[in-house]
């Protein structure tokens, strides 16, 4: 299950549909497919017969270039008659068929009369679909006019009737045929054209523009309307985000970033720049792109930094330290996270302060400092619970301490604190109705009530925040929730469930080159295989749990790869007693170190068992003492009777 950390660039199979090029694929016809196109387009006559080898082999069977190949000699009066009945009217040698469809459609276009090809060209900025009401404001036509000039242009079959309702819509036959037109404009009578269409959508739909920020933002960049460009292309990315299509919305925020280097160099378009990119954070997270949301914010960061902007820079600071944590860039996280609560406290307005304390809080908990994270993150939740639900509302997750801290919580056993902090934030953000926050906040509470050894709690919480996950696409969130309700599976006698479920968020992780709690992931993947009776297999991926914790720096998850590595050893091994027993006492120690009681119990456990099945009774019952009293302090549910029937054994 250890898989490469390297970063991988996105995949390459999707083209963007942004703007007047797109590339679409026709699939050549067969033989006798194309023999049969050609004959209802000629005719059956000897004469046109010989003209179908020609044609064939010119356009290789693509059915569109047969067809527009035979309007072209039609127009050419290379044939004469009509459809299905077609005669040549001149020697087949001294006929000429374009070697590409585009050189077709641009001689086509190219014989038409002037005022008809200057119609089609103006509507071709428009787009492929094309809105009569927005012709005729840009045609410089009288309506007499620009209506015959359509239906000429219908009857070419350049363009056709779409619809009538709501409004009179008319669209290229074929989006070639709107690219052809397109390319044939000047490039500064295009950049005119598309001035105008902003104007006449926004005189015509002044009162609903929202619904043509798309639009608008693709014409305001084609017509170098900069700062128009900018606030559209902002506009679309808020709406796609709203319905969280981040993918859509981090396309139009990348080319927001290249529009907002166009304005002029002052301290607003500083500002902007700042803010363009913010917004592309927010889009590239669910995705997990990190190192990508790395390099942009590193620019923001200084930006800020350059004009003064205090509360900019804290939020750069807040979002470079998370960027950092995800890369395991541990001295810029923990730089950049205080740096940002600094900055958050000197400017005292909540949702930062509160934002800014979760980022910390999140540092420290991926590093094991469970006790610094509770003590950074915790505050927040002492803030105005107003004023958190509404930055959450408006897309400030980070304003409420999610997962980090009812995890850590439940890391060193502060399970008293853990489930009712969990259910204050599981209210706060069903009050905001953001499903991202709740899928962290419900994977946290479902997490701590496992560490307790309720997974029975845990579960519906568990598979609440996995369908939040996969409704909305929340990408980068699915290996932590569905390898957590794995191992919760597991604890309750589902192992094939458990299993499947903790494979899948170990794979997803390794997929999405994540390295943040992998090494946890993995963890919980050996246990479930040690709860399944899959010794082997739990040793081994305890193995693979270790190296990834040292790698990435995770105290925490390095405490669970050793004690894992100690339960999962072969007692029936020659030497493996011994080995098991350093393993615990290791485990034990650094779990001691680290706060962590809920593991420190099960060390003891552990250790407890090994003696007795060594016949050790004064170290079985210490061990088991020890951890018997930890569980029951600590309210921990599913482990005492182990506990208590090993001391029984002992009697």
């Amino acid at each position: 299950m250890l898989c490469s950390t390297a970063f991988r660039p996105p995949p390459r199979w999707y083209c963007s549909t942004t703007g007047p090029n797109t590339q679409l694929r026709l699939d050549p016809l067969t033989a006798d497919s194309a023999d049969d196109l050609l004959d209802a387009l000629l005719g059956a006559n000897p004469e046109a017969q010989s003209l179908k080898k020609l044609l064939i082999d010119r356009t290789e069977g693509n059915p569109f270039f047969l067809e527009e190949s035979v309007r072209t000699l039609v127009e050419s009066a290379a044939l004469t008659g009509e459809r299905g009945n077609y005669r040549l009217s001149r020697s087949l040698a001294s006929i000429e068929v374009p070697t590409t469809v585009q050189a077709i459609l641009a001689a086509r276009i190219d014989r038409l009369a002037a005022e008809d090809k200057r119609l089609l060209q103006t509507a071709s900025v428009i787009g492929k679909d094309v809105r009569y009401a927005l012709l005729a404001r840009i045609a410089d036509l009288d309506e007499a006019d620009l209506r015959s000039g359509l239906s000429r242009l219908q009857a070419a079959e350049f363009v056709y009737e779409a619809s009538l309702f709501p409004d009179l819509e008319y669209t290229f036959k074929h989006a070639l045929t709107h690219d052809v037109a397109y390319a044939s404009l000047l490039q500064e009578r295009r950049r005119t054209l598309h001035a105008r269409i902003v104007e006449a959508i926004e005189a015509l739909y002044a009162d609903r523009l929202d619904e043509y920020a798309e639009q608008l933002a693709h014409h305001a960049r084609h017509a170098e309307s900069w700062e128009k460009a900018l606030s559209y292309l902002r506009q679309a990315a808020r709406k796609a985000s709203a319905r969280w299509a981040f993918r859509e919305a981090a396309r139009y925020l990348e080319l927001a970033l290249d529009v907002v280097e166009r304005l002029p160099k002052n301290d607003r378009a500083a500002e902007a720049k700042i803010d363009v990119r913010f917004d592309l954070r927010s889009a590239l997270g669910p995705s997990a792109r990190y190192q990508q949301i790395a390099d942009v914010i590193r620019v923001a960061v200084a930006l800020a930094d350059s004009i003064g902007d205090r509360k900019r820079l804290a939020w750069a600071e807040m979002f470079q330290g998370h960027a950092s944590i995800e890369l395991c860039d541990v001295p810029q996280a923990l730089q950049s996270s205080h740096r940002a609560l600094a900055l958050a406290q000197e400017i005292n307005e909540p949702a930062v302060v509160s934002t800014a304390r979760y980022y910390v809080c999140q540092v420290h908990h991926t590093l094991g400092d469970y006790r610094q994270a509770i003590e950074s993150g915790r505050p927040a939740l002492e803030l105005n619970h107003d004023a958190l639900v509404d930055a959450v509302a408006g897309g400030v997750t980070g304003a409420i301490p999610s997962y980090a801290l009812t995890a850590s919580q439940a890391e060193i056993g502060l399970f008293a604190q853990a489930a009712p902090d969990g259910e204050v934030l599981a209210r706060l953000v069903t009050a905001a109705g953001h499903p991202y926050a709740s899928a962290l906040v419900h994977t946290g509470l479902g997490y701590a009530h496992l560490r307790r050894g309720d997974a029975n709690l845990g579960i519906p919480l568990l598979e609440h925040s996995l369908r939040l996950c996969r409704t909305y696409d929340l990408v980068v969130w699915v290996p932590w929730t569905a390898s957590a309700l794995g191992l919760a599976y597991a604890f309750v006698g589902r192992h094939d469930e458990g299993i499947a479920h903790t494979e899948e968020g170990v794979k997803r992780g390794c997929d999405l080159s994540l390295t943040r709690y992998q090494a946890l992931r993995v963890t919980f993947l050996s246990t479930v295989y040690l709860l399944a009776g899959r010794r082997e297999d739990a040793h081994t991926t305890a193995e693979q749990a270790l190296e990834l914790a040292r790698l990435y720096y995770e105290k925490g998850p390095e405490a669970w790869a050793l004690y894992l590595l100690a339960a999962s050893e072969d007692l029936s091994q020659t030497n493996t007693p011994e080995d098991a027993r350093l393993g615990y006492l290791v485990a034990l120690r650094r779990s001691e170190e680290l706060g962590m009681r809920p593991l420190s119990a099960h060390c003891h456990l552990g250790l407890g068992q090994l003696h007795a099945s060594l016949g050790d009774v004064g170290q079985a019952r210490e061990h088991l003492s020890n951890a018997l009293a930890i569980y029951r302090e600590l309210g921990m549910h599913h482990w005492p009777e182990q506990a208590e029937a090993g001391l029984r054994a002992l009697s």
